[in-house]
This record gives C-alpha cells, sequence and structure tokens, in this order.
C-alpha cells in the first residue's frame, strides 16, 4: 500500500505504486498540491502523520493528521 511504502521510505516500491496509477501529483489536504510524487510524498511523510483520503489515477488526496 501507498502507507506502507511512505512509513518504510520504499521509494522504488512508491514509484512502481504510483506508476501503475499514472498519478502525477499530490494533494495535501485537498489544496497544496506537488508536482514528482515520489519524492514529494516520501519528503511530507518523514515530517507528518498522513491519511490517504482518496487516490485515483491522476492524484492522491493526503490529509495530515496529528501524530
Amino acid at each position: 500500500s501507498f502507507e506502507e511504502a511512505v512509513q518504510n521510505e520504499d521509494s522504488q516500491q512508491l514509484e512502481v505504486l504510483l506508476n501503475q496509477k499514472n498519478v502525477t501529483f499530490l494533494k495535501i489536504n485537498k489544496n497544496e498540491s506537488f508536482e514528482s510524487v515520489p519524492e514529494s510524498l516520501l519528503n511530507f511523510a518523514k515530517s507528518n502523520h498522513f491519511s490517504i483520503l482518496y487516490e485515483n489515477q491522476d492524484y492522491l488526496v493526503v490529509h495530515q493528521t496529528s501524530p
């Protein structure tokens, strides 16, 4: 899953998962968006607790949660 790949900082697995879906950007709390998803998602996840609210072929919506 995305969450596991991010928590394990497994950028290769993350890239595979995202490429399967053609995900091109990441939305944080439905507003902030980041290009280059694997790096953005890993960087974001290293400093935040999160859950994935929604995913489709084009983007992920990631919700910041408190620790």
